[in-house]
């Protein structure tokens, strides 16, 4: 199956996928990535150096496959680690042409499943300066 494919190429680049994705996965992904993102702005965000690890490159365009297998699989469930993944990868190692896509999927997830309206719309608009800056 494509879905555990994915799952097991990533584990190979150093990036896991939990097994069960549980609201106590979302949440402990959650305050990682809120962690990482804590006091940075969006001009210090938006300046971030490019990714050049070509592993965590390819785990960007992977963690991106995996959330349309997820879409097209109705697992709508799973679909928040995606987002929390590509933002905690892109802080971790810098931005990648598809960073813009984490941030946005970052903004929906906090907008729509949190409830945090102000803060996913940040994400979003940030995640539209970033395609801006690093074309994908």
């Amino acid at each position: 199956e494509a879905m555990q494919l994915i799952s097991t190429n990533l584990s190979c680049l150093g990036e896991e996928l939990p097994v069960a994705v549980t609201q106590d996965a979302i949440q402990s992904q959650s305050n990682n990535t809120k962690a990482l993102l804590a006091g940075l702005s969006d001009v210090a965000l938006v300046s971030f150096p490019a990714m050049s690890d070509p592993t965590k490159i390819m785990a960007m365009e992977l963690f991106s496959k995996q959330f349309i297998n997820y879409t097209f699989s109705g697992d709508s469930d799973s679909m928040p680690i995606i987002a929390l993944k590509m933002v905690q990868t892109s802080l971790t190692y810098g931005m990648s042409p598809l960073a813009g896509v984490g941030f946005a999927l970052y903004g929906n997830y906090l907008a729509l499943a949190r409830g945090e309206v102000a803060e996913g719309y940040r994400y979003v608009k940030l995640a539209l300066s970033l395609m801006k800056r690093i074309p994908s």
